[in-house]
């Protein structure tokens, strides 16, 4: 099964690396139901990546998603943060985190008073993003 990714500039080996962590973080009954538009940003700032919910299926569900990519990364920069987004991605459709950003499996967040790598979706964000990042660089 293969993720519904839209983009201009996807590389080839960014396609199979977003499919690889697709396989690692979702039933393959759920993939085909993904749909990811890669969008290559140059004015990021300090940040790598981001993700946020573009659409949703019947049931109210969030099935479509942007997926920012630091447009001046290298490809292997840009994969570990595909990486990292593709468990938001997962994040938001098991409605552990929601769309606002303030809250996580049902307990609020205080996204101004915690910092940013202390934020409990994020610190799942890295351990497993680096983790997929690193299985996939193995094969």
């Amino acid at each position: 099964m293969e993720l519904n990714l839209y983009g201009s500039r996807i590389k080839a080996c960014q396609r199979k690396a977003l499919n690889y962590f697709a396989s690692q973080l979702f039933t393959p009954q759920m993939i085909p139901n993904l749909h990811i538009r890669i969008s290559y940003k140059s004015n990021m700032g300090n940040e790598y990546g981001w993700v946020c919910a573009e659409d949703y299926n019947m049931s109210g569900e969030p099935r479509h998603f942007i997926m920012a990519i630091a447009k001046n990364d290298n490809v292997e920069t840009q994969i570990r943060t595909m990486a990292h987004e593709m468990v938001h991605v997962r994040q938001f459709v098991r409605k552990e985190l929601d769309e606002d950003m303030t809250r996580w499996k049902s307990r609020r967040v205080n996204m101004d008073i915690i910092p940013y790598r202390e934020l409990p979706w994020e610190i799942e964000a890295f351990r497993l993003g680096d983790k997929l990042y690193n299985q996939y660089m193995e094969l």
